[in-house]
């Protein structure tokens, strides 16, 4: 099955809750919103401080003004990302036991030979692992994608309004960082479909010999069963370590590269008089949150490739053909 076929269907567990959902998407925004304007006025603190130093007269009332507005920003940021979180959990403890549900009651309708063919463990891994893999993905991806876009296009404004040319090294820096969360995404996808297959087969090997145990016993067969499971053990280590060494760190090295050139010209022009310290101090806070939604975005991939695995294997069990009554 297709991954864009498998996301379809997933989506359309969540159009029961589409009201529910904006507003929890909304939240997202206005929590990023708000939590994007506090490096301005932590840089704005930053340069009343250093006035301060500079004209030996401590600026008080303004120092106060400005920590009260940054308390209040990161409330109101906080509010709304409970309710964020709040709701999204909501969701998705509803979607999920709808999908247990279907698969509940698919159960009672497989064809016998079906349980001939998959092994118990198997079967109970798509309901339990399977499952749960396709519940992280809801609840901590869905959100994160708009937060990360919200982010991303509000700290472009900032940057640009502080410093129009010092905010060239991140933006330039995009392009790169996409291309490498584009090679992640090819390096990764196959790493979490067998990460989730061998999972599967591990889950279904154990259950099959501890409920054989007299078997095993009887015919001397517990050393090749220990062989056996270190061998599925082993591979299932081996997949696990790729997808997760491959999602995400080409693209941190290209944005850390961004923020180390930034901080070194920034720190240059301070020295001559051609901006203040607390923007400086800003960009960098800017420049660093400007590359996370690609580095997040990047590390995503790994967590939609191990999502449309568990999806492919759950809507397997879902669509298998079913017993005919009498």
């Amino acid at each position: 099955m297709k991954n864009t076929t498998i996301f379809k269907r997933l989506l359309g567990y969540l159009k029961a809750y589409r009201l529910r959902l904006f507003f929890v998407l909304l939240s997202a925004v206005i929590s990023t919103a708000f939590m994007v304007l506090a490096p301005f006025l932590v840089g704005k603190v930053t340069t009343t401080l250093f006035a301060s130093i500079a004209d030996k007269v401590f600026y008080w009332e303004t120092i106060i003004w400005l920590l009260a507005a940054l308390a209040a920003l990161y409330f109101v940021s906080q509010l709304f990302s409970f309710l964020q979180g709040f709701g999204m959990a909501k969701i998705t403890a509803n979607v999920m036991q709808t999908i247990r549900r279907e698969i509940d009651e698919k159960m009672h309708r497989l064809k016998l030979n079906y349980y001939d063919v998959h092994t118990h463990g198997d079967i109970l891994s798509v309901i339990t692992n399977d499952v749960d893999t396709i519940n992280n993905t809801i609840s901590q991806n869905l959100t994160s994608i708009v937060t990360q876009v919200t982010t991303a296009i509000g700290v472009l404004i900032m940057m640009l309004m502080i410093s129009p040319k010092l905010s060239l090294i991140p933006i330039v820096m995009v392009p790169l960082s996409l291309l490498s969360a584009a090679g992640v995404m090819k390096a990764s996808e196959k790493y979490y479909g067998e990460q989730q297959e061998l999972l599967g087969k591990l889950n279904g090997y154990v259950e099959e010999m501890y409920n054989g145990q007299s078997v095993v016993q009887t015919f001397n067969y517990q050393e090749r069963a220990k062989k056996k499971f270190s061998q599925l053990n082993d591979a299932l280590k081996n997949s696990s370590r790729k997808a997760e060494t491959t999602a995400g760190a080409i693209t941190t090295l290209v944005n850390d590269l961004g923020y180390v050139l930034c901080a070194a010209l920034g720190c240059l022009w301070v020295i001559a008089g051609k901006i203040a310290v607390g923007n400086v101090q800003a960009m960098l806070e800017y420049t660093w949150r400007f590359a996370e939604p690609f580095s997040a975005i990047a590390g995503m991939v790994g967590s939609f490739g191990a999502a449309a695995a568990a999806g492919n294997r759950i809507f397997g069990l879902l669509d298998a053909e079913e017993e005919i009554p009498d």
